[in-house]
């Protein structure tokens, strides 16, 4: 009897040390879990502030580049580039350079402004669209060019480029000395500003314009609608203007139908899948604008399918009806009839 009294009170003193136990255990798990948490969250606001350093840090070395690209050529020599303050007529112009200008922007950007010109492939543009374009120039550019076997020097491509945009970077980093003017780097695009109307605003001038757009090796003309905003620049070699900001959209995306006869002329490129045959297209009968490779969709229609295939490389005369909204340029038509050219 007293061994078993004994023997509960062992086991009673047994069960308290083993809850103890368990209650420091729980204790130390916790924290632990506590502290990994804590070291979690530490470890994770350290890369947040790491991550918005570098982010400040970037930002900060882009503004200074944009202020060293300024500061480097805040001083223009005009007396030395040969450059007069431009004579205002009464009422405003769009005069043929800076009227060439705002069409090469507008058939190259859908939005243009300063972010564009402190971009990494500003300078790139520039010396293709504006100093290298053979279906674009200035009065001064042709000057100096005259003067000097083609060749601009750097001043002068700073000034050309401040004339443009107001905006004065340096391109002493991006060319050695001179730039041949003579070399041809233009474009497969062209344009014409059939139309302008213009108001005058606190800051200069606001000019919206109609533009036609082409391109070599596709038929017709595209149409879009540029609203350009000018300041004066009383030395801008563009008609004493520079280019501050433009907007370009097309105004005809779609071809509405008109239900009747169309008919274009191309050649076989021996490219077929499924029943649709790729085209050059060489001409057409129509005002239309055409892509450069017309699609002819030919799955419904075996016979003129066997008739191209049995006439490879052959020019064609595909004749089909605009029933139906097309894409501007049109590159994929079923047609209705197909012959050789005569």
């Amino acid at each position: 009897m007293r061994l078993t009294k004994i023997f509960r009170r062992n086991l009673l003193e047994l069960l308290g040390i083993t809850a103890v136990l368990a209650t420091l255990l729980i204790g130390c798990k916790k924290g632990e879990t506590k502290r990994e948490a804590n070291t979690e969250i530490a470890t994770k606001q350290e890369a947040e502030t790491k991550e918005q350093t570098t982010k400040s840090e970037e930002e900060n070395k882009e503004e200074e580049n944009k202020e060293e690209e300024s500061v480097s050529t805040s001083q223009i020599d005009f007396d030395a580039l040969g450059v007069k303050p431009y004579q205002y007529p009464k009422e405003f112009i769009l005069e043929e350079d800076l009227k060439d200008a705002i069409i090469q922007l507008g058939i190259s950007y859908d939005m243009f402004d300063q972010e564009v010109v402190f971009s990494q492939d500003w300078k790139e543009q520039f010396v293709d669209r504006f100093l290298k374009n053979s279906r674009s120039s200035n009065a001064y550019l042709k000057q100096m060019a005259e003067k000097n076997q083609g060749l601009v020097t750097i001043p002068e491509i700073n000034y050309m480029q401040y004339s443009l945009t107001n905006l004065k970077i340096d391109f002493a980093p991006y060319i050695k000395e001179t730039v041949n003017s003579y070399e041809n780097s233009s474009s497969l695009n062209y344009g014409t500003i059939t139309n302008y109307t213009y108001k005058l605003t606190e800051e200069g001038v606001c000019v919206t314009a109609e533009l036609e757009v082409g391109s070599d090796g596709m038929t017709g003309t595209r149409k879009r609608e540029l609203t350009v905003n000018l300041i004066k620049n009383e030395y801008s070699c563009f008609n004493g203007y520079s280019i501050c900001s433009l907007t370009s959209k097309a105004l005809d995306n779609i071809i509405k139908p008109d239900h009747k006869e169309h008919i274009i002329y191309g050649d076989d490129m021996e490219m077929e899948e499924d029943g649709v045959f790729c085209f050059e297209c060489t001409g057409s009968e129509d005002d239309l604008c055409y892509a450069h490779f017309v699609y002819l969709d030919l799955t419904e229609l075996p016979e003129l399918a066997e008739f191209v295939k049995n006439n490879p490389k052959s020019r064609f005369k595909v004749t089909y009806n605009l029933d139906q909204e097309l894409t501007n340029p049109i590159d994929r038509i079923v047609p209705s009839d197909i012959t050789l050219e005569k």
